[in-house]
């Protein structure tokens, strides 16, 4: 069964592998192949035709850029996955505070030519800020800043 789903969709379900700067961790042909002796459904492609900008699971050759890895494994019965940059548009409009809870554990918010998407996880919250026309254009890796909170940051146990 193939699938499509969104780069935010992937980030929350397969969580990627990332650099202490937030990027996408790359590895090399080497590596991907070793890995997926291992662990085939681990392994993701990120391609470019020229006009658009994906990532794919398993490994690809053809309009390759680089291969990602993941914490989580595709599903049984699914031979192929997606991941297209269509995430909904945030809702334009003021924020002030107190005044807007994550729905499903994440949001998106567009803030002076910067798009901040907000996530929880089994562990704490990360934040990363992305330029906001890169992010429109397509390029998935825009990520400018990352932050990670922890729960065991918190002095008080949750």
């Amino acid at each position: 069964m193939q699938k499509t789903i969104t780069y935010g969709q992937w980030v929350e379900k397969y969580k990627p592998v990332t650099n202490p700067d937030g990027s996408l961790k790359r590895i090399d042909d080497v590596e991907a192949r070793q890995i997926a002796t291992e662990s085939f459904v681990r392994v993701w492609t990120m391609l470019d035709d020229g006009e658009t900008d994906w990532i794919a699971s398993g490994i690809h050759f053809v309009n390759r850029m680089d291969y990602v890895l993941t914490d989580v494994a595709l599903e049984e019965g699914i031979d192929q996955v997606d991941v297209v940059d269509e995430d909904p548009e945030p809702a334009v409009g003021k924020l002030t505070y107190g005044d807007y809870e994550l729905t499903e554990g994440s949001g998106w918010f567009d803030v002076k030519g910067f798009t901040v998407y907000i996530h929880s996880t089994d562990e704490g919250v990360i934040v990363d800020v992305f330029d906001a026309k890169e992010l429109r254009e397509g390029d998935i890796d825009a990520v400018v800043a990352s932050c990670y909170a922890f729960d065991t940051d918190l002095a008080v146990e949750i």
